[in-house]
């Protein structure tokens, strides 16, 4: 073989025989190269031939041997630098042409014309059938895996060793692989690595890998199909202790099916502790690979997705309007918002009957299920009709996702949308198949029960979701007693198990009583009912204009929940000049598993500094929230807006969240952006006990007179306790005669419930009321139990009573409890002013809770009650309190000489089931006598029973503001862990006569029961008198028994009564 170098600096292999082999350089110099690098004498001119021509191009030159040869030209050795930057060049033919050479080696395997892929042509010509090596070839399956390897994120795990890795499929196997910088650079030969200083042999470090601590190395074998992957073996050659390796897991993926195989080890392979001495391990795939944990650690942050948009074949089908694009994952999560800018395709996307690619950066939301597409309704022809969509994630490229719209996205055309929610689906017929259903809406038969509103309804399936959907046929649809009749067409659900049926409040009477809706699926000739009987308005019920209805299940009863789990929504808006906003303002909430659709806050204000609470309801539990979005439609005269921070407080889980946000939502301030998605600042995080929502069904009875303009109250007693008052407010009519009232509440968990007492407070003009029965559903449990009354509550009629206790019947009651009879005979002291023109009232506490704080109104004996060294009897009707314990007796205070002296009390059940328990007092209740107290707590214990109670010494601080003292009646109420005190009317101050001034601080002494640990408080006034707005600034409970100290600083005024 003869080598040289012509004076253009084109090197040239000359030999003889039947193979050749090409090498050739960009024109330049490399005399000085050469005799620099080459020590040996140069060899003896060869016999003439003709100098060929410098050229850039290849050229073949014969060559003489026939074995393979090691062909090694010197050149100038670059920069370390330059290397670097040259590493990532894949092609060998590039970095021929751009770089120096490099005196290093490359391998030029034998010349096989079998193997020659050019001559196959030939041979199946000449012989009539390929070569026996052209048909192996052809039939190999070739597959390509990628192999990642995390190294543990402790101290001196990382090796710089060589490691080999052995695979064994059901197929075929790889034996002891080298993990090199070669598989790292998958698909560049070895000539190329020889180029870019990557020579393959071992004592080159820049071709080994470094297994850092912490890191995640990539690389890619390709070889033949192995199959099911049943187990491989991990090794490598560190013999020094510095050399130790602690791999947490190894994950191969067969890149064109996408399968993977995760082999978890958290082993050290080490010759040295805390090794077990060997340098290999078999590991065996774990089909728990993907558990977040360890997903977290190899999936990317950001993707590149491929979005292909074909517009649809109709006239004026496309659009010059700015499109954008939102993914939503599996996970909760989406992306932001993403603008379709450059098609790379054409150069005007969106036309007719076009279809424009996409290649844009987003944040990785895991698999996608679904996405939103929407244009901002500029440019000269805004409209668009969508046909489809196809997104591939760029992280997974062999998986596509298909969605199908087929309508319009315009203000002008169909239903006037210019956003849409589209489920994605990896199958294209699935994508793309639709499916026609039939909505039946039937309006309620009230007074005002139609709506001039648009209506929408989404439908929610095992499939998916339809999005949002407006029913409008171009008739007057919604009246009041009509039935509207609509087919729609969307992406299949599959079977429907909830839908949102809401409205935009628009119109001149867009209140709507919703009686039911019945959808047919057309497809699987399958009918679903969902029943509402409630109001969407602003001004009635509880003021919500968006409602989740489930399907009605066969054979069930008429009354169905039709709300899902409560939140609570508080909106700041800032403080800025025009920083309120007269746009509708909408929230959708996420966390890992779900997310809620848009719900719209109906009836807020959006004021500059105001502050507008909402009770919301979504059809899961997201609490605790990840992310939350807020948005408006930007619509109205000012639809700018400046949020302050939302806080989202869901009973549920007892978990209140804050979401700060101090920016903009304006089309045309700061960014533009309209809606924005908020992340929780932890640190301000609010937790206290979960609550339980429960669906309540007031029936009064179809009587003359039987309804209420009084407020009703209820009280839950169960196992686990009792619930606080529950107070049914409603915007509607609600207690009318026949009718049934729905409520929805948050009750504290009381377990299976064994009785309920019902109340109204008799303040407005119309207040008796004949209750025919109340039910209850536990929405978390779906247990319902039912509370017959049957009678009435009124100063006027039966026994005048306006309090009802009524017994649990329903799951897990075998018997209900019955109702007693309690005669009680109150004894007044024989001393001087011992009587009391004050109202009395009691509360009993036995092994069943208590009967709340009746007053002692009518006595039995008739005459002046509670005069000196007088018994009264009055009886109190309560579910079986069973074994009595102690009662709570006081008085108000009211009237001249309220002072009153009590000696004794005894209560003796009707059915005498149980023994009469007699409570011994002998003391004052007066303000001016004794210890000044009102009320007294008393035991059965006669002896020493003060020695039983706790005190509790009370402190509360006016605020030091103008006009901060009030006038009013202020009270108290005190829960621990242990129960839970009476409302405690603080007319009597250790330290003052006129109590709540600017300024001043007020102390009182209370004694009660050990109520342990104190979890809340609740504090108001009746909002009487002249001046009653109160500034309270804070309050402090001493507990000296126990050496314990609580203070609240609510530095907050109380305008009118309240909590």
């Amino acid at each position: 073989m003869d080598m040289y170098t012509n004076s253009c600096g084109l090197q040239h292999i000359v030999g003889y025989g039947s193979n050749s082999v090409v090498i050739a350089h960009h024109n330049h110099n490399h005399h000085n190269d050469y005799n620099h690098f080459h020590s040996p004498p140069p060899p003896p001119p060869p016999p003439p031939r003709p100098i060929l021509k410098a050229t850039s191009s290849y050229q073949l030159v014969p060559l003489g041997i026939a074995t393979p040869l090691i062909i090694n030209v010197p050149v100038q050795q670059p920069s370390k630098q330059q290397h670097q930057s040259q590493v990532a060049i894949r092609d060998p033919f590039i970095l021929e042409q751009n770089r120096t050479n490099r005196g290093t080696s490359a391998y030029i395997p034998r010349y096989n014309s079998l193997d020659d892929p050019h001559m196959q042509d030939y041979y199946a010509k000449k012989f009539g059938r390929r070569s026996k090596s052209s048909k192996k070839r052809l039939t190999r399956s070739d597959a390509l895996y990628r192999i990642t390897i995390k190294t543990a994120n402790v101290k001196d795990a990382g090796t710089n060793a060589k490691v080999f890795l052995s695979v064994f499929g059901s197929k075929d196997k790889i034996c002891r692989k080298l993990l090199t910088r070669e598989t790292m650079l998958r698909g560049q030969t070895q000539l190329s690595l020889s180029l870019n200083g990557l020579d393959k042999t071992y004592d080159n470090d820049l071709y080994h890998i470094e297994y850092k601590r912490g890191a995640t190395d990539v690389v890619y074998i390709r070889c033949r199909d192995l199959g099911i992957i049943h187990y491989i073996n991990l090794e490598h050659t560190g013999l020094l202790f510095e050399q130790s390796w602690l791999c947490e897991f190894v994950l191969i993926t067969n890149v064109r099916t996408g399968r993977s195989w995760f082999f978890p080890c958290n082993k050290w392979l080490s010759l040295f502790p805390p090794g077990d001495g060997s340098l290999s391990i078999e590991l065996f795939p774990n089909d728990r690979a993907f558990d977040n944990n360890l997903r977290s650690k190899i999936i990317p942050a950001v993707t590149e997705y491929q979005i292909t948009v074909i517009t649809g074949d109709k006239r004026s089908a496309g659009t010059d309007s700015q499109v954008y694009i939102t993914l939503f994952g599996d996970n909760g999560k989406r992306t932001e918002k993403l603008h379709l800018k450059k098609s790379a395709t054409n150069k005007n996307p969106f036309e007719r009957n076009q279809t424009d690619e996409f290649r844009v950066k987003g944040d990785y939301v895991g698999e996608l299920v679904k996405l939103r597409v929407e244009h901002d309704n500029t440019g000269r022809l805004a409209g668009w009709f969508l046909d489809r969509i196809v997104i591939t994630d760029m992280f997974d490229p062999t998986t596509k996702y298909f969605a199908n719209c087929n309508k319009w996205l315009s203000k002008d055309e169909g239903d006037g949308q210019i956003a849409r929610d589209l489920m994605l689906y990896k199958d294209i017929n699935k994508g793309g198949r639709s499916n026609k259903y039939r909505i039946t809406v039937y309006t309620g038969k009230k007074l005002g029960a139609g709506t001039d509103a648009d209506v929408f309804i989404t439908l929610y399936g095992d499939l998916g979701e339809s999005g949002a959907i407006v029913l409008d046929d171009k008739k007057n649809n919604f009246e009041s007693g009509q039935k509207d009749e609509f087919t729609i067409e969307c992406s299949s659900v599959g079977e429907i198990n909830k839908i949102l049926i809401a409205h935009n409040n628009k119109g001149s009477g867009p209140g709507w009583f919703l009686d039911r809706i019945i959808i047919v699926d057309l497809a699987e000739n399958r009918t679903y009912e969902f029943p509402c009987y409630k109001w969407l308005a602003t001004d009635e019920d509880d003021g919500q204009i968006s409602r989740f209805l489930f399907p009605k299940k066969g054979g069930a009863d008429d009354k169905h929940p039709t709300a899902g789990i409560p939140y609570n929504v508080t909106i700041y808006t800032g403080d800025k000049l025009n920083a309120g906003t007269d746009a509708r303002v909408y929230i959708i909430m996420y966390n890992n598993e779900s997310t809620s659709s848009q719900i719209f806050l109906s009836d807020g204000k959006f004021e500059r500094k105001s502050i507008d609470l909402f009770k919301i309801d979504a059809p899961d539990n997201l609490s605790p929230l990840t992310a939350l979005d807020i948005g408006h439609d930007d619509s109205g005269m000012g639809p700018g807006w400046y949020l302050d921070k939302v806080v989202v407080d869901c009973p549920s889980t007892g978990i209140e969240q804050t979401f700060p946000c101090n920016n903009w939502l304006a089309s045309d301030t700061g960014d533009k952006c309209i809606e924005r998605r908020l992340k929780e600042d932890q640190s301000l995080r609010k937790t206290r006990a979960p609550t339980v929502p429960w669906y309540i069904w007031i029936y009064t009875s179809d009587i003359r007179g039987a309804g209420t303009d009084a407020e009703v109250i209820l009280v839950l007693y169960g196992h686990n306790g009792k619930s606080h008052n529950i107070k049914l407010r409603s915007k509607s009519d609600v207690f009318e005669a026949g009718q049934c009232d729905e409520f929805k509440v948050d009750i504290t968990d009381v377990g299976t419930p064994f009785k309920l007492r019902v109340s109204h407070d008799n303040k407005k003009l119309f207040a008796p009321w004949h209750l025919e029965r109340i039910e209850m559903q536990n929405l978390i449990t779906n247990k319902r139990y039912k509370f017959h009354c049957g009678r009435w509550l009124s100063k006027s009629d039966d026994d005048k009573q306006i309090i009802r206790e009524l017994p649990a019947e329903g799951p897990g009651i075998s018997k209900p409890l019955p109702i007693v009879k309690y005669m009680v005979d109150v004894y007044t002291g024989n001393k001087s002013s011992a009587g009391t023109d004050a109202n009395v009232f009691i509360n009993i506490f036995g092994e069943c809770g208590d009967t709340g704080e009746r007053p002692l109104e009518y006595s039995v004996k008739g005459g002046n009650k509670f005069e000196k060294n007088k018994v009264d009897s009055f009886i109190i009707e309560a579910v079986s309190l069973k074994h009595i314990r102690k009662i709570r007796i006081g008085h108000d205070g009211s009237g001249p000489g309220a002072g009153w002296f009590l000696d004794k009390v005894v209560v003796r059940p009707e059915d005498q089931r149980y023994e009469p328990a007699t409570f011994e007092c002998n003391r004052w209740l007066a303000t001016d006598e004794d210890d000044g107290q009102l009320v007294r707590e008393l035991t059965l214990k006669t002896a020493a029973q003060h020695l039983d109670k706790t005190t509790y010494n009370v402190r509360i601080k006016t605020g030091d503001i103008f006009q901060g003292g009030t006038d009013a009646d202020v009270y108290l109420k005190i829960f621990g862990e242990n129960g839970d005190t009476d409302i405690i009317q603080l007319r009597t101050a250790n330290n003052t006569s006129n109590k709540f001034e600017k300024g001043r601080t007020d102390h009182f002494t209370l004694e009660f029961d050990e109520l342990g640990k104190i979890q809340h408080i609740i504090i108001g006034h009746n909002g009487k008198n002249l001046g009653a707005g109160w500034f309270l600034d804070w309050i402090e409970i001493d507990i000296p028994m126990r050496g314990e100290l609580y203070s609240s600083n609510p530095n907050k005024q109380i305008k009118t009564s309240g909590e």
